[in-house]
């Protein structure tokens, strides 16, 4: 009599060529699966600016002018020497985030010419507040009272007018609202993401336009320069409100863009 020999387990062969064939599989679909997960992290932090955009619109559609973080700020504009994101945070709805105080403090920003302190505003719980929409999704959900997002400073920023903000209307006749920007991502390298670029209540804003990825920033040195953890450049909100992903190159070489004042035609890519 014969009895029919069969298998009912892998040779090692054929075992070891199952597993290179799924080694292979997984190397091919990571990358694909890395991109849709950017693609939809960038998709939210571009809503994060646009929601800044609408809080600063809002503010002008009160006060007829847009925030500022000038320390030479003073009445009748209504927040003298405060930190422009405060001023924002009641028009995302977030007036619990913020208290009036009659005298200020001098613990704020330290950067040449902005506001030093919170004249008219102050954060609840020294700022202890994790606001995920000043935080861009690609760097993560993390630490307390930190933003990715502000202003290169310079005289003829948007955010920086005095002695009251910049009208909507004085930009259209100038450089126009649709190429002068309002705010894009702050340097800062992988390495510092806990701890930076900033804080939103402190307003500390670099004074070089230079940008570049957030690999490329030397670290602990975050919030002096403009970086972005996007693949193709830095993400940027405008003064009339659009965001537009701009090279980090284009950034770099074109600085007028954060100049309200300039009247040289910009090529943008």
């Amino acid at each position: 009599m014969r009895f029919s020999s069969s298998r009912n387990a892998f040779t090692l062969l054929e075992l070891l060529v199952v597993i290179a064939i799924i080694g292979t599989l997984i190397g091919l679909l990571l990358p694909a699966v890395q991109k849709v997960r950017e693609a939809a992290a960038r998709t939210q932090c571009t809503n994060h600016l646009k929601q800044m955009g609408t809080a600063c619109h809002n503010f002008h559609s009160v006060f007829g002018y847009f925030p500022s973080d000038n320390a030479a700020t003073a009445p009748p504009y209504p927040y003298p020497n405060t930190c422009w994101i405060l001023q924002t945070l009641p028009f995302y709805e977030q007036q619990n985030t913020v208290q009036a105080v009659n005298n200020g403090s001098s613990s704020g920003g330290s950067g040449p010419g902005n506001a030093t302190g919170t004249g008219s505003l102050a954060p609840v719980n020294n700022g202890k507040i994790v606001l995920q929409f000043l935080l861009c999704p690609s760097r993560g959900i993390r630490g307390e009272g930190l933003t990715d997002y502000n202003f290169v400073q310079q005289s003829t920023a948007v955010l920086y007018g005095a002695p009251v903000g910049v009208s909507a209307t004085v930009i259209a006749n100038m450089n126009g609202t649709a190429n002068t920007a309002m705010a894009a991502h702050l340097g800062c390298n992988p390495q510092d993401y806990a701890l930076g670029p900033t804080t939103w209540y402190n307003c500390i804003q670099p004074l070089s336009t230079q940008s570049m990825q957030d690999r490329q920033v030397p670290p602990g040195q975050f919030d002096q320069f403009l970086s972005s953890p996007h693949p193709g450049g830095n993400g940027v909100l405008f003064a009339d409100g659009h965001v537009q992903l701009l090279a980090n190159d284009w950034l770099t070489a074109n600085p007028n863009v954060w100049n309200w004042q300039n009247t040289l035609p910009l090529l943008f890519p």
